[in-house]
This record gives structure tokens, sequence and C-alpha cells, in this order.
């Protein structure tokens, strides 16, 4: 089953293009989302995500990163590394917390 993949990112780095390299390989479309240059509206997704079937978000920014994956799952696209984990990550007491858990 070919999947078209978005990966959300705001710089490629040696991980992504090890991960773009192996969703190429097992036959998944890969779209390219750069986070700086979107634009988000509140009823529909930017072209970049308009196809996109999953949505994984590898931003270094967790500001840009919340943002934006809180819009694609307003949109419907399911998101790895949901907006939820953005949010825990981005708050050092529910970042604590979780860890302890």
């Amino acid at each position: 089953m070919r999947v078209q993949v978005g990966i959300l990112y705001s710089r490629i780095r040696r991980d992504e293009k090890l991960l773009l390299n192996e969703l190429r390989e097992r036959g998944h479309e890969v779209i390219k989302v750069d986070v700086r240059k979107q634009q988000f509206g509140l009823s529909d997704p930017p072209a970049d995500m308009t196809d996109i079937d999953v949505l994984v978000d590898r931003c270094l920014a967790t500001s840009r990163s919340l943002y934006a994956t809180q819009f694609a799952e307003a949109y419907d696209v399911p998101v790895v590394n949901a907006a939820e984990t953005a949010e825990v990550c981005a708050n050092k007491v529910k970042n604590s917390l979780a860890g302890a858990a």
C-alpha cells in the first residue's frame, strides 16, 4: 500500500535524511513540508498538506511544531508526534511528570 507521507520540518538533518530515504525505499511518496513557509488557514490546509495521508512532525522548534500539528489535526490529517506530545515537551512541569510516570 502506497502512502503519502508528509514530513513536517524546519531543517533537514541526518535523521530526517535517513527517514526520507527509508520511506522512499519502502515505496511511499514523501512530501516535505517546511513549517517556516506555511500559512495556516482556519478551514483549508496549505497546498503542501492537501494530499497527505499522514504527517510526521520533525520540527526543531517546539512552538512551531505545536502550532503546525494543531492545525494539521484540525484538518483531519493524522499526525505522528501529535500536538499533545509537543505540548508536553514544551512544558517543563508536564515533561517532568510524564518522565516520572
